[in-house]
């Protein structure tokens, strides 16, 4: 079978790249509509029971995570009640509530109370607390006295301190998509930029919707930082390893093609990027560099036997490393497909992402060097003398003169780890995601700390 492979790729070469070319431009057009996607109630799917729980939850009550936050804190001696801030609050409640993707919003300052009406018979009926706007220090002075009559206030819409409220705003049920909630928040932003905070206090935008737009941008900015470095970098280590074109750049190119065909190919099966996936780029990079490197070493030392016959080089390369990486991406398949049997969808997705990766390298890496190595010139063959070649070659006869002392070190090291792994800690935190003194980690902090916090525990 790679007898037939090499023969087609080293008789046909331009017909191969070409054909590699449309593809990749296709996959390419494909991947840029790639999705990037993070919802914290993500990590619950495949647990059906949980999962189920949980909706019905929602359809009974509220939709926590469809709550943009609004956060007043008080910076200076006054605390969030006073008249200047509750008559803050009432301005923003009503910009915020005639935006039509704000289903109704729920707040200190809008609360309301029952009263008794004066016909017969009497009717009970609902009037807000604060009558009048702008609030003044009577109407303040008599909402104080209501929350102190309503002690399940603090920790939810009123710290217990009373130095930080909130302002939630929930978004209405036809906003679902993340284009329609980045605009929401864009609506609201815009809404805010015309209450400006009065002096001595701060305000601040988060909540579950927030944090799921602010995450997606991050992963995205991401990517779009971190593939450029790596491929600069190995394209750096590469150029000083085989000094040619055939070792620097085809690897690259070859790894980039396979990089559009996987995601294009995920795109074409309705995958997005989450938390988790995010990382799948960079890896499959790393796995393919570590295949070209091989394929591009046996060129260079194959094709002086064969008196400087590039295709001849060739042929031999791609029947002996082509069963090669066939089993090493195999191998590496198995490995991620064993993801299947976990219990979160996330990580199925995630290690069905990389089986897919690990096919269009595969394809991807013996296409492109198969065909395009023949037309450079390999890369000089070192057998001595190659950088921290002696280094290597004296740890090798070290081992070979003394294997029972290497594998009772070897034995010792591996047991002192997998003892001091029995204290492995399992954190499954959002907030890890960013740094100290972020302004989103800061302000789910803030709530964290003075109110129920994004996801409060529900009986």
């Amino acid at each position: 079978m790679f007898a037939r492979l090499a023969d087609l790729l080293v008789r046909h070469p331009v017909a191969v790249l070409l054909c590699e070319a449309v593809l990749t431009i296709v996959a390419a057009v494909m991947a840029s509509r790639i999705e990037f996607d993070f919802a914290p109630q993500s990590m619950l799917r495949g647990s059906n029971e949980a999962r189920a729980e949980l909706d019905d939850f929602k359809r009974t009550f509220a939709f926590e995570d469809s709550v943009l936050i609004v956060v007043l804190e008080a910076t200076g001696k006054e605390d969030v009640l006073t008249a200047d801030a509750l008559t803050w609050q009432q301005g923003v409640a009503a910009d915020v509530g005639l935006l039509a993707s704000i289903h109704r919003i729920e707040s200190v300052a809008t609360m309301q109370t029952v009263r008794r009406g004066l016909s017969f018979p009497p009717q009970i009926e609902a009037v807000p607390v604060l009558n009048a706007r702008p609030v003044d220090d009577e109407d303040a002075r008599r909402l104080r006295r209501f929350v102190a009559k309503s002690p399940l206030l603090e920790g939810s819409l009123l710290s217990a301190d009373h130095r930080v409220t909130a302002l939630m705003c929930f978004l209405s049920p036809e906003v679902q998509s993340l284009d329609q909630i980045r605009a929401a928040i864009g609506e609201v932003r815009d809404a805010l930029a015309k209450h400006a905070a009065p002096a001595g206090y701060r305000m601040r935008l988060t909540g579950l919707p927030f944090l799921r737009v602010d995450t997606v941008d991050n992963l995205q900015s991401d990517q779009r930082r971190l593939l450029p470095i790596a491929a600069v970098l190995y394209l750096t280590m590469l150029g000083l390893m085989f000094r040619r074109v055939s070792g620097s750049v085809l690897p690259l190119v070859a790894v980039g093609c396979g990089l559009a065909w996987t995601i294009g190919g995920l795109v074409a099966l309705g995958e997005t990027f989450n938390l988790i996936s995010n990382i799948l780029p960079i890896l499959l990079l790393v796995i393919g560099v570590s295949n070209c490197v091989h394929i591009v070493s046996d060129y260079g030392e194959i094709t002086p036997r064969v008196n400087g016959d590039r295709r001849a080089a060739m042929r031999q390369v791609v029947q002996h490393m082509g069963y090669a990486c066939l089993l090493s991406m195999l191998t590496t398949a198995i490995g991620f497909a064993s993801l299947f049997n976990a219990r979160s969808d996330v990580l199925v997705s995630f290690g069905l992402q990389c089986a897919w990766g690990m096919a269009c390298l595969y394809v991807t890496i013996l296409c492109t060097l198969g065909s395009g190595l023949q037309f450079f010139r390999p890369p000089r063959a070192v057998f001595k003398g190659a950088p921290l070649g002696d280094i290597v070659t004296r740890a090798a006869d070290m081992v070979d003169r003394h294997p029972k002392r290497t594998l009772l070190v070897a034995t010792i090291v591996l047991g002192s780890m997998v003892w001091m792994a029995r204290d492995v800690r399992v954190n499954a935190s959002m907030i890890e995601t960013y740094e100290q003194g972020h302004p989103t980690l800061e302000s789910l902090q803030l709530v964290e700390r003075k109110l129920g916090g994004l996801l409060p525990l529900e009986v």
